[in-house]
């Protein structure tokens, strides 16, 4: 074995079972892309992570909602005591020092 071999850092597998329709069906698909079974499959399974991590940090807001939000973030009410007391609970726990209001 060559030192080049020896010193290349080994990346990690994953390995899967499937149904060999399954397999068929996948190395169809990579052979119509002209690309490999696991260069199909690595691909895929990345678009589709990332797909999925997108779809659950994305908020998906109604119209009427996002008005609301909208109107308090431009026209923020008062703070009210228990907000006060939230504050002041947060910044005790920090030991920081509360600011000017």
């Amino acid at each position: 074995m060559s030192t080049e071999a020896q010193e290349r850092p080994k990346t990690p597998r994953f390995n899967i079972r499937m149904p060999e329709h399954v397999r068929a069906l996948i190395d169809q698909a990579a052979a119509l892309e002209g690309r490999s079974t696991s260069d199909f499959v690595l691909t895929s399974a990345v678009e589709k992570a990332r797909e999925t991590i997108e779809s659950h940090q994305r908020i998906t807001l109604s119209q009427r909602d996002s008005t609301i939000f909208l109107e308090a973030m431009l026209n923020p009410p008062e703070p009210n005591d228990k907000l006060r007391a939230a504050v002041a609970d947060y910044l005790a726990f920090f030991g920081e020092q509360p600011r000017g209001e």
